[in-house]
Order: C-alpha cells, then structure tokens, then sequence
C-alpha cells in the first residue's frame, strides 16, 4: 500500500480511533474492528497480502477481501482528496465601498466599528452584538467592513482583505468575522487558534461545558435556561479552542432563540418580552436575542473544557442524562468544526480530544437538564 494515503496521526480514544489526512485536513472516527482491518491494509503491500492477512487473523471480512480492498483503497484517495479552494491572501481589484451604516461595541476595554454594506448584511451580524452597542467611541482597536459585490460577500479588517463567500454560503463569512472579532477582543493571533466549534458553551468560574447537538435540537434554548438558573455563558453557537493554553474562550454574542421557544424563555428571563424580534435569516425565521447576564469586562475570559454533552430536546421524550461512546459525538462534533491544518495543532486537537468526557442528554423536561448539568458541573 502506498504510504502517502495513510493517515499521518491516528489517536486513540476509547472504543474508537480518529485518523487525521494531512492532505486534506480531514479527520475520519472509526471502531476498533473498523481500524484493525485498516491497519492489515496499510501493512500489505498488495491484494495477496492483504486476503493472507485476513487468512491469518481468521477474520471473516475475508469471504469479501476483493471488494473491502477496492473499498479500503476508494476510502484513503478520498480522505486524501482536497475538494476545496482557500479564499485569495488579496483581491486587489475589490474596493471597500461608502455605507452609512456604521455601528460601534464595546468589549471591556476593547472598542470595534463595524461598517455594513447593506441593512440585509447588518441584520446578520447586528443582532448578536446589539447588547454592546455605543456611541462612536474616539479610539477603536479595529474597523470591519462587510460588504456583497455581484454574489459574493467580503470581509475587511482595518482596511486589509481577510475573507470572501458566497452569498448562499453567509454562514462561513459569520464564523470568520465571529474569529477575527474574537482576536481584537482577547488580543490573540489568528494563527494560534486551534479549532472553532458550532457549539455553546456554559461555564462556572473553574471549567467549561460544551452543548452540542443538531440544529433544532435545543442547544441554544437550553444555555438561555442555564444563563437564568446561575450558569454563566462562554459562548453561542461559535467555541474557539487556543493552542497555546488549551482553553476555550468568550465570544459576547447574544443567545439567538427562535419564535417556538419564546414562551418558555419569558418564563425564565424577565426582560425577554421587551427584546425587539427580527425577521431575518434565509428561512425568514422571527428570532430574538438574549443578551449575556455577566458583564463581559469583568467576566472570566476562558476556561478549560473537559466535558462535552450532546444535547437532545423533544416534548415527548423519556429524559435521560449519562455516559456515551466518543464515537457518537465526535461524529457530531467534528463536521461542523474548522480545525486548524497545521500538523501540530491536529496533534494538540487529538490530544485534547483524548482527556473529554462525553454524554447525551436527552429531555423533555426544562428542571431535569438544568439539574442535569448542575451536578455535572459541580462535580
């Protein structure tokens, strides 16, 4: 087998092993049984040695060893495979264009100016951030500008070019603004990120906890619900891990809760009711956002994450709260991640993914998760 289709890291955890491609920074979760065979494949040097291999091991995968050798070899050309295009270091021939819409934050010390190109643009970033409004400081630590020509978004930071996406794809612009805005804010180098997590992330003043889980799924309904009964909000929905001290850090936006969960959230933060509701999103979804309960300047800026919970909501569910495979959430977890391709920083990730604990809370009730949590927490 051709050694430059193997995985450069292989970790493992639990029942399970992770393989990171360097080619294509990709990272694969497989079982045991799953990385056994691999591994007879990746010492054969070709078709006869493998079907001996499976021979010798007595493993029954031998009665199809042609077809798992095809599959196998497809397996690793696509693992290896780069289907993706980085944006441009520069777009030379893009101007920065006049907006009148201009609004400025305040992040403790940190002051930030955001200018718009669009009311449609301002209504996906504005909203999160709304809660750290002010008026046009004098000093201001960064400008953005976020602007469409034709199809295509752009983002600016201090007059330099940093990302470009699509219109359809607005999300991933999001999540690089979200990067940036966290590197002003905690004075940190965007090379020194380890990963982002389309995660929330709930914390007390020693560790963090990290709710993930499909969308629809309640994640950020239920950190609203924690953020009311004393838990303290690292971040929604956007959870960045720094390589250098291995924490997670604070990201200040407000929690995004959709139209179907307004009452249960007005039973529980009392300025709910009077939040303004926008209209906004591809699917013209009615969403509020609920602001951060501690101030952001005196609030404990990271934490370590040890635990992660895959988070489950449904009315008509049996509740439950306990242990479960890695390989069920790192299946989740990963996907929806972007993790630095840097070789050392794919082996601090494995590393790191190697100490968490993970569980699956399933719930139909609000006081079952909230004391679910409160007693992981607290240990």
């Amino acid at each position: 087998m051709k050694p430059d289709l193997a995985p450069k890291y292989i970790q493992s955890i639990g029942q399970s092993y992770i393989l990171w491609f360097e080619r294509s920074n990709s990272y694969v979760v497989i079982s045991n049984a799953a990385y056994n065979i691999l591994n007879l494949f990746l010492k054969s040097n070709s078709f006869s040695q493998f079907e001996n291999e499976l021979i010798t091991n007595n493993l029954k995968e031998q009665k199809r060893s042609k077809a798992l050798y095809d599959e196998l070899t497809t397996f690793l050309r696509n693992s290896n495979s780069t289907n993706f295009t980085m944006p441009k270091d520069c777009i030379s021939s893009v101007e920065i264009p006049d907006t009148n819409l201009k609004s400025c934050y305040r992040f403790g010390n940190i002051n930030v100016e955001i200018n718009f190109g669009s009311q449609t643009i301002e209504q996906l970033f504005h909203p999160q951030l709304a809660h750290s409004l002010i008026k046009k400081p004098q000093s201001k630590s960064a400008i953005f500008d976020i602007f469409k020509i034709d199809n295509s978004l752009y983002l600016f930071k201090n007059q330099k070019f940093i990302y470009t996406s699509s219109t359809k794809d607005y999300y991933l612009l999001q999540g690089r603004f979200a990067l940036e805005l966290t590197n002003v804010i905690h004075e940190k180098k965007s090379d020194n990120w380890l990963s982002t997590f389309h995660a929330s992330t709930i914390c007390n003043t020693k560790e963090a906890i990290m709710l993930i889980g499909d969308s629809g799924n309640g994640k950020s309904t239920l950190s609203a619900i924690l953020m009311a009964n004393g838990f303290d909000l690292l971040s929604d929905d956007f959870s960045p891990l720094y390589c250098n001290d291995m924490h997670l850090y604070r990201y200040p936006a407000a929690i995004s809760i959709k139209k179907g969960a307004f009452k249960i959230i007005e039973n529980e933060i009392d300025v709910f009711k009077t939040l303004p509701t926008y209209f906004n999103g591809p699917k013209n979804i009615n969403i509020k956002y609920a602001p951060p309960s501690v101030n952001f300047k005196t609030s404990k800026k990271n934490l370590p994450c040890r635990k992660i919970v895959y988070v489950k909501y449904s009315k008509d569910c049996s509740s439950s709260f306990h242990k479960v495979s890695e390989e069920k959430i790192l299946k989740t977890l990963i996907p929806d991640a972007w993790i630095s391709p840097k070789p050392d920083h794919a082996k601090q990730f494995l590393n790191w993914l190697s100490t968490i604990e993970f569980y699956e809370l399933k719930y139909s009730d609000n006081h079952y998760a909230l004391q679910s949590l409160t007693n992981l927490i607290n240990g």
